[in-house]
């Protein structure tokens, strides 16, 4: 076909606009209109239906994200079709989204939408890229390129032995190579395929390799997900990979929805640890917005007992400073939630526990000792044995005399609750300085057991 040429009576050509592997996609005039006319270029009987598959599929979806087929005719030498004219595919763009991740989650989310639509029309596309995805005139996404597509009940027979290797090179889901190539696709499929394209459009490299240290945390975790060589892994539906690209756009601006945002960011630590592995931003942005609850103490109380203990581990070890605010708030934030909420007693334990954690990584004396403190609390305020035998423990590693200075003061700022509990560890188990504490509170208590008796005695 040549510049000029006019197709079908109908339609000028004015130029080419790409080029696929049976045929090509020119711009073309009808009066004062334009159209992208894609047209089969191959004479042999298999490409031919293939087109014409292609053809039939996307004349079966109608839907905003989706290219339309505004009009056809399969009966002549080349066959054609003719589309909307849009601006671009997506990959000749790519070096621009990583300038503006909340623009290209809303192009990925529109690309989902469009997919969804495709599946919800008994469809599986097996060619998703960025090449495929367009943008139009209005600036909607509109998937096109159906040349690979099924029916998923009415369409599965394969077009030619060698249909097991087709696809692009970094996109092909593993199960294509299998003994049935894409008669094997399901929705899953386009899952991987999606997976590989939203790594694509956020790091502008080839997908055949993911390389992990160049994406954020949350955007590895939904990539890992969809693209899990059992297809059992990764996400059943597009619905479900849509919540989590929303979900991280949300961590992304986390005061719209803080809930959404901290489970999104829960799973992705979640999803670390099974590695034993972590990622430092994911763990900032978890304490970070577990702050944001501060103020609503049974809230900040319940999600800082949704973080994993790894976590709170990783972070005693590794982040000191973090590690020295987190302790701080949750020092005075359950208390006050232990005062004013109808608890459950045996929360006394989970403090307990993670505290104990804390105390045991920790370089920070500060920290031991806030630790220290908020266990002696509610383990005395819920009269729980469990909790307070962890006290007993870390108060029994207190040997160096500057570590016990400050303990001796956080007992006697705390006195009401030590001397509740003071008298459960042997005293030659204890520094010489809380031994003193200990004593102190040993002869009150008999100087006020012989004042009652001396009362009794007067009666």
């Amino acid at each position: 076909m040549e510049i000029g040429e006019i197709i079908d009576g109908k339609y000028q050509i004015l130029n080419e606009i790409g080029e696929g592997g049976m045929g090509k996609v020119y711009r073309v005039s009808q009066g004062d209109q334009f159209f992208a006319l894609k047209v089969c270029l191959e004479d042999d009987e298999e490409s031919i239906r293939r087109f014409k598959r292609e053809v039939r599929l996307m004349a079966n979806i109608k839907h905003e994200n989706v290219i339309s087929v505004l009009d056809t005719n399969l009966d002549i030498e080349h066959p054609y079709f003719i589309m909307p004219l849009c601006k671009f595919s997506i990959d000749t763009k790519l070096d621009k989204f990583q300038e503006n991740q909340e623009l290209a989650i809303d192009i990925l989310l529109q690309v989902c939408n469009g997919i969804n639509a495709v599946h919800l029309s008994g469809v599986i596309h097996r060619d998703i890229k960025p090449k495929n995805i367009l943008i139009s005139q209005d600036n909607q996404v509109k998937i096109s390129d159906l040349g690979l597509g099924k029916f998923v009940f009415r369409d599965s027979s394969i077009l030619t032995s060698s249909n097991i290797y087709m696809g692009t090179q970094g996109f092909i889901p593993p199960e294509f190579f299998k003994i049935g190539g894409t008669k094997n696709a399901d929705v899953r499929s386009d899952i991987y395929q999606l997976g590989k394209t939203i790594y694509n459009v956020f790091t502008n490299s080839n997908p055949t390799l993911i390389e992990r240290d160049i994406l954020p945390g949350g955007l590895l975790f939904i990539i890992q997900k969809c693209i899990s060589d059992n297809p059992n892994n990764r996400y059943q539906s597009v619905g479900e990979l849509e919540n989590a690209l929303n979900n991280y756009l949300l961590a992304m601006k986390p005061e719209a929805n803080p809930f959404n945002a901290f489970e999104n960011l829960i799973n992705i630590a979640k999803d670390n640890l099974k590695r034993n592995t972590y990622d430092k931003e994911n763990v900032e942005s978890i304490i970070s917005l577990l702050f944001g609850f501060k103020d609503e103490p049974e809230v900040f109380f319940n999600r800082y007992n949704d973080i994993p203990s790894k976590i709170i581990e990783v972070v005693a070890s590794n982040f000191p400073e973090l590690c020295k605010e987190l302790i701080t708030i949750y020092n005075t934030t359950v208390e006050r939630y232990f005062r004013e909420e109808h608890i459950d007693f045996s929360e006394a334990e989970l403090v307990a526990n993670s505290m104990n954690k804390v105390f045991k990584l920790t370089k920070d004396l500060d920290v031991k000792i806030i630790a220290m403190r908020i266990t002696l609390f509610a383990s005395a305020f819920c009269n729980r044995y469990n909790a307070m035998e962890v006290f007993d423990n870390m108060i029994q590693t207190i040997s160096d005399n500057q570590d016990a200075i400050a303990t001796t003061e956080m007992l006697k700022d705390n006195i009401e609750w030590y001397s509740y509990i003071s008298n459960r560890v042997p005293s030659n188990k204890l520094h010489s300085l809380i031994q003193v504490i200990q004593k102190e509170i040993e002869d009150k208590k008999a100087a006020e057991i012989e004042k009652r008796n001396e009362e009794l005695n007067n009666w």
